[in-house]
């Protein structure tokens, strides 16, 4: 009996180099999917990964691709089955030391308080912190943030920080 499933056309994408973009700012599901990127899976795959529906990934990979913080791959690949999704990676502790002193050095003191208070808003164990739950914690964290530099300058460190984790 041949198969009759439809084939699926699969579209990757991959990370630039934030180190030559400008202010930007972004929303929880573009940072969500900014970390998450990876140029081994396929852009559906990541969304199902963070329960993305298509709405959100149409609208921030748009907004993603027009910053150019992301940019797509000439890769693609005929498929007939279901993505397998790869078991969560946890931040380092080392990346929380960083993420503190980031912040008080853009805010201050409230910082730590800040931190607490967005912690327990989230019920994140902070040993058990995945990639995609980190993005979303900063970008709580950077919304908090009244002053745009600081709080572009805070977001931006920490893409990095959570960028070098993902390697």
């Amino acid at each position: 009996m041949a198969d009759s499933s439809p084939e699926v056309k699969k579209y990757f994408f991959k990370k630039t180099n934030l180190a030559k973009q400008g202010e930007f700012s972004m929303n929880a599901d573009m940072f969500r999917l900014l970390m998450a990127v990876d140029e081994k899976k396929e852009i559906f795959q990541i969304a199902k990964e963070l329960n993305m529906n298509n709405t959100a990934l149409k609208d921030s990979l748009s907004k993603l691709l027009k910053l150019n913080l992301v940019e797509r791959i000439n890769k693609t690949e005929e498929v007939k089955e279901e993505p397998k999704i790869e078991p969560k990676t946890y931040i380092d502790a080392k990346f929380f030391d960083i993420l503190r002193k980031t912040l008080i050095e853009n805010i201050g003191p409230m910082g730590d308080f800040l931190i607490e208070d967005v912690q327990n808003e989230m019920k994140l164990n902070l040993a058990e912190v995945s990639i995609e739950q980190a993005a979303e914690f900063v970008s709580n964290l950077a919304r908090e943030v009244p002053d745009k530099d600081a709080r572009l300058k805070f977001q931006k460190s920490m893409i990095n920080e959570i960028n070098k984790q993902t390697k």
